[in-house]
């Protein structure tokens, strides 16, 4: 069966939007599944057992007991309320034209 240009024009618009409501969202606020994760005790030495222990070995932080803001409420240029993502990049100025600076 042969898709009709207007099949395929209402797929393309359909997923547009479905690809747009969702960018929309911010995906850092509120709670998630693995922030509900208990910590596991590290490994002790018991009786004459000795864990062994290595310099060079990694080991993980404490955790906080106040954690980071995982999204910043910020107001743009439109004045309408945004939130920026810890995880997305800021916005960069965009880099001024320097090709009338005569070489050193």
């Amino acid at each position: 069966m042969p898709v009709t240009p207007a099949v395929r024009a209402v797929t393309v618009a359909s997923l547009a939007v479905l690809i747009t409501a969702c960018s929309a969202r911010a995906h850092c606020t509120g709670e998630r599944p693995y922030q509900q994760a208990d910590t596991v005790r590290v490994l002790e030495d018991i009786e004459d057992i000795k864990v062994p222990r290595s310099s060079s070995a990694l080991t993980v932080p404490e955790a906080p007991t106040e954690g980071p803001a995982y999204a910043e409420r910020y107001q743009d240029e439109d004045g309408n309320e945004r939130i920026r993502c810890l995880d997305a990049p800021p916005r960069l100025d965009p880099l001024e034209d320097d090709s009338e600076v005569a070489p050193a």
